[in-house]
């Protein structure tokens, strides 16, 4: 039996589990997929979750989680304290210690502020941003789920998908991005796409991978595409600038970035800190100094030693 910590940061399109010692030493990094359980229910949040602590501790003979950290994406209270249940039920792991269920919200702005004195915003298949003032008062924004408003790769890929089928009527512009979703979904009439996205069941994994092909498509001057672009990076600016503003932080603003959408070959970045600028001058973007699972990882270690 060996006993070990375990952090994860489980998100909307991938699960990451770091295992480790009590005194610190890393002993395995494990992945899998998505564990949103808002997007994906708890079932199969749970299922990616175990996934990845198994993959991460494959090489450890009998693995015994002393301490467990979860930072999950979706991170409503009562997916909290849903996701904490069946972690705690399942006969998958052996814990024998604390487990702790909280926003990834909070691992992924100390990942780039170890102090946490700012806002993280993180935009992967959703988004939602978190920030803490000097007096420690918190606040998140957005974050509902990605069919409640929030922007990121699904939104991007509805949008592509909606001016596919106006391009192929004719009740909208032509774009490129009809090309690019018949050829994504293997379409072999373009009138299959709607068998393919309908209720109950939704692939919001494969809806937002569409994401970089319209970024492409944007980058190649594509007027839709960048429309659509130009729409999610403008709110990421009201997403940042509702929690600068229930936060109480006035100056020297500090953003973490975080997601997939910050890593597309455009300049999400340059074009975020234009909007900025208009109403935070010296507002400073940062990219993590770690991923958000290592992050985890020392938060679990710290529930150890209290």
């Amino acid at each position: 039996m060996t006993d070990i910590v375990v952090g994860v940061d489980s998100g909307g399109s991938k699960t990451v589990a770091i295992a480790g010692t009590k005194d610190g030493k890393i002993l395995g990094r494990g992945t899998a997929g998505a564990a949103n359980p808002l997007s994906v229910g708890i079932e199969r949040a749970l299922e990616n979750i175990v996934t990845a602590i198994k993959n991460a501790t494959s090489d450890i003979s009998a693995p015994t989680i002393v301490s467990l950290y979860v930072g999950t994406a979706g991170g409503k209270p009562k997916a909290l304290k849903d996701m904490h249940k069946a972690i705690r039920l399942t006969s998958l792991l052996k814990i024998t210690g604390t487990i702790t269920v909280d926003h990834d919200l909070r691992t992924a702005l100390y990942s780039g502020l170890p102090n946490g004195d700012g806002i993280v915003l993180i935009v992967g298949t959703g988004s939602a941003a978190f920030g803490i003032d000097r007096n420690k008062n918190e606040v998140i924004v957005s974050g509902w789920n990605h069919w409640l408003g929030e922007t990121g790769g699904y939104e991007l890929g509805i949008k592509a998908i909606i001016a596919a089928t106006r391009s192929y009527d004719g009740r909208g512009p032509k774009t490129i991005l009809e090309k690019v979703v018949a050829e994504k979904f293997a379409l072999k009439q373009f009138e299959d796409i709607s068998s393919l996205i309908k209720a109950p069941f939704v692939d919001s994994p494969k809806i937002a991978s569409l994401a970089p092909f319209v970024a492409d498509a944007a980058r190649n001057g594509d007027k839709i595409a960048m429309k659509i672009i130009d729409e999610m990076v403008e709110e990421m600016n009201c997403t940042i600038s509702a929690a600068a503003k229930r936060v109480g932080i006035k100056k020297n603003l500090k953003v973490v970035l975080v997601g997939g959408m910050f890593r597309m070959k455009i300049n999400i970045v340059e074009k975020l800190k234009m909007k900025l600028s208009k109403w935070a001058k010296n507002a400073k973007l940062i990219f993590p100094k770690e991923e958000p699972g290592i992050t985890a990882f020392k938060f679990a270690l710290k529930n150890i030693s209290g």
